[in-house]
């Protein structure tokens, strides 16, 4: 204006949601406030984390270990394996894949090929401490056992650690924790799926996602008679809601008759059952018939033929 002042108006950024994290045999802590206990298969992936051109699944290790003091046993599982694919490049759509490996890291919890991957149909690499690479719009950091992975607004931590208090011989002895953040608005812009994914979706309208209730992939565990019973008693649901009842079937169950006295009523209504015959009426089953034994030509002779005469004599009996 005339007095010199310049007003600027600043469009504010869109704010950044609160990060969802995985940690420890694992405990599931969603972006919105929800908690929940996962409980993997041994050796099975799971898909943590889907949205448009990136893609984050883990491999789950069963380990047994000591809490309280040791005065309690858990049979738990953690997560050892982490696995990252992307298109990035836009119109190029160059693959990039990434793996963290927690055998990889040593008593000290560092390794040098901690991480190993590829860019587009390039050569393969491994990352360990201190290294970085880039792969067009995706970049990746390694410092000492936490991996950072940023991609169009979304970050990915993975750590590696110990577990402790083991108790078994065999399994692993490293776990991955990994944690999901969004900047610039991404979560509202891909509306991400997963066991983690599906909680950084919060549109304005819409029910918060930490309702979503997943009984084969939260707690209760997948393979415990907790989640068996909860998907018997959906099937039953299912069946009652789809299955006419006895009420209101059409079908007239027939009473058994005895022996050949069983009878169709046509002339009945459909909800009446036709009276049966007394029993006083009903005819002797009738007894079987001997079997007769058919005697082979030739091998029997009538008495009147004499004994003397050729059995190819061309008489007949």
């Amino acid at each position: 204006d005339a007095g010199g002042n310049v007003q600027l108006w600043v469009e504010p950024s869109p704010p950044s949601s609160p990060p969802a994290s995985v940690d420890k045999d694992p405990h599931l802590h969603f972006a919105h406030g929800g908690r929940a206990d996962f409980r993997g298969k041994h050796g099975q992936l799971y898909a943590f984390f889907s949205a448009p051109g990136l893609s984050v699944n883990v491999r789950t290790e069963e380990a047994s270990f000591l809490l309280h003091n040791g005065k309690l046993e858990v049979d738990g599982s953690f997560i050892t394996e982490a696995h990252l694919v992307a298109r990035v490049g836009g119109a190029k759509a160059k693959l990039a894949r990434l793996s963290y490996w927690a055998s990889e890291l040593n008593k000290d919890n560092w390794g040098w090929r901690v991480i190993n991957g590829t860019c587009g149909g390039g050569a393969p690499f491994h990352l360990g401490v201190g290294s970085k690479r880039q792969c067009e719009e995706l970049s990746v950091a390694v410092d000492m056992s936490t991996a950072v992975v940023s991609l169009r607004g979304w970050r990915l931590t993975v750590k590696g650690n110990h577990i402790y208090d083991r108790t078994s011989t065999s399994g692993p002895h490293h776990r991955l924790d990994l944690s999901f953040a969004s900047e610039g608005g991404a979560a509202r812009r891909d509306l991400p799926h997963g066991v983690i994914g599906e909680t950084r979706t919060h549109v304005q309208g819409r029910s918060p996602p930490d309702t979503f209730r997943r009984s084969t992939q939260h707690c209760p565990p997948v393979d415990s008679p907790q989640a068996s019973r909860l998907l018997r008693q959906r099937r039953a649901t299912a069946k009652s809601t789809t299955t006419p009842s006895r009420a209101t079937s059409a079908r007239v169950q027939w009473p058994r008759a005895p022996s050949r006295a069983r009878r169709v009523c046509t002339s009945c209504s459909p909800r009446t059952t036709p009276a049966l015959p007394s029993l006083a009426s009903t005819p002797p089953p009738r007894p079987p018939r001997p079997r007769r034994r058919l005697a082979r030509a030739g091998r029997r002779r009538h008495p009147w033929i004499d004994a003397s005469m050729p059995r190819k004599s061309g008489l007949r009996a």
